[in-house]
């Protein structure tokens, strides 16, 4: 039997907070999720009691109903179906407290991976990478954006430009003229006409700079 307690305290406020985690359709936002779809609507609302998804991680995908939805500080869920193995489900829960500004996230999943002769190895395994995966997605939820600040609603955000062959900010522009080109010594034969050109325009400046 594989039981997994995931508990984490995250800097956002907890209607937050429980609208990432309640958001079915959208997981696959999360790292790890490749497919997350709303089959069935709840009755109260569409994310409530009642839903029915399917999340999707590479080749696993659990088919999981909204058995309890209490906004925004509890919901539970149970896995009805899944492949490419059997999960018998006794417990799924996500409790949510608030501490301040921030909220307590705590996740727990209970089960028996229902493969023969190697359930047990099974279940150690869901054990590991379900920790994994519960602890990355909160961690996630903190840093996406509710549909108000995708609409530019939400807290409005600096840009710097940025130097691309550096990956450092660009350093202000100056107002002094700077030449850096080398201009190499000509070549046997005739003069290049573009390298008097700017050895000239380096001498103009360099007179100009001398009389301020």
């Amino acid at each position: 039997m594989f039981r997994i307690h995931v508990e984490r305290v995250l800097g956002k406020d907890i209607d937050t907070v429980f609208e990432a985690i309640a958001d079915h359709a959208s997981y696959e936002r999360f790292p790890g999720v490749s497919r997350s779809v709303l089959i069935e609507e709840g009755k109260d609302e569409k994310n409530g009691t009642g839903a029915l998804r399917v999340i999707g991680a590479g080749r696993l995908e659990l088919t999981e109903r909204i058995t309890q939805f209490e906004r925004p500080n509890r919901m539970h869920y149970c896995i009805e179906k899944s492949s490419p193995f059997a999960v018998q489900h006794t417990k799924g829960e996500i409790v949510l407290k608030p501490e301040g500004d921030q909220t307590r996230v705590i996740w727990i999943s209970e089960g028996h991976v229902q493969v023969p002769l190697l359930g047990r190895m099974m279940d150690r395994m869901a054990e590991r990478s379900f920790s994994k995966a519960f602890s990355s997605l909160l961690k996630r939820s903190t840093f996406l954006r509710l549909p108000s600040q995708a609409f530019g609603m939400g807290t409005p955000i600096r840009l710097t430009p940025l130097n691309l062959t550096r990956g450092r900010p660009l350093a202000k522009e100056s107002s002094t003229p700077a030449f850096t080109r080398r201009v190499l010594p000509p070549s046997k034969g005739k003069p290049s006409s573009g390298g008097t050109r700017i050895t000239a325009l380096r001498r103009s400046s360099e007179r100009s700079t001398a009389s301020l």
